[in-house]
C-alpha cells in the first residue's frame, strides 16, 4: 500500500504541475510535539522539512517524499523560459506568476496569503480513486519562479495543512 500511495501522489503531482510548464509554467499547531526539520537543496531551492527521501522525477527539479505521509515537488521557471513567451522576469511579480500557475493549471480559487505569508492555493484531485490534498506556494528568486507543491491524502488535511505552511514559510531560493 505504500508503494501505491506514493506512486499515486506521484501521478497526481506530475498531472497537477504539469501544466504549469505549459503556461508560463516546525510546529503542527498547539499542543503538539515540536518537529524535527532538515535542509534539503535542490538547484537554488532550499527546503526545511524532516526526515525523508530526494528522488528524481521526470518533469520537477525538486521531489521530496516523507515515506507514504506526504510529498513535495517543485518545478523552477527561469528567464529564458519567460523570454521565449515575451516576458522579461524582471517585470513580472510573484502575484503575476501566481496568476500563470492559477490559470495555466485551471485552478478556481486565485492564491491568497497565509498566517506566514506565503502566498499559497489548496486544492483537491482525485486520482485513481484516491482523494489528495494540495497546498501550492509560489516563490521568487533572482532569475527564477519556482511553484512548490506539497500533497497528502485528503484525510490528512487537518494534520498537514498546518505543517505545509510552516515548512513554506521556511522555503529560501537564491
Amino acid at each position: 500500500m505504500k508503494k501505491l500511495t506514493k506512486k499515486l501522489l506521484a501521478a497526481a503531482l506530475c498531472v497537477i504541475t504539469a501544466a504549469s510548464l505549459a503556461a508560463c509554467g516546525g510546529g503542527s499547531g498547539s499542543g503538539s510535539k515540536e518537529e524535527k526539520l532538515q535542509s534539503y537543496t535542490f538547484e537554488d531551492l532550499t527546503v526545511q522539512l524532516p526526515k525523508g527521501e530526494t528522488e528524481e522525477q521526470d518533469g520537477f527539479q525538486a521531489f521530496y517524499t516523507n515515506g507514504d505521509k506526504f510529498m513535495m515537488s517543485g518545478i523552477r521557471e527561469d528567464a529564458e523560459l519567460f523570454a521565449s513567451l515575451g516576458y522579461d522576469i524582471n517585470d513580472v511579480t510573484l502575484e503575476d506568476y501566481a496568476g500563470f500557475v492559477q490559470q495555466g493549471n485551471g485552478l478556481t480559487d486565485a492564491f491568497q496569503k497565509d498566517e506566514y505569508g506565503n502566498l499559497y492555493v489548496t486544492y483537491n484531485r482525485t486520482i485513481d480513486g484516491n482523494d489528495f490534498f494540495y497546498y501550492s506556494t509560489v516563490k521568487q528568486g533572482t532569475n527564477c519562479f519556482w511553484v512548490v507543491s506539497f500533497a497528502c491524502l485528503s484525510k490528512n488535511e487537518a494534520t498537514y495543512l498546518p505543517k505545509f505552511m510552516n515548512y513554506a514559510s521556511q522555503i529560501t531560493v537564491d
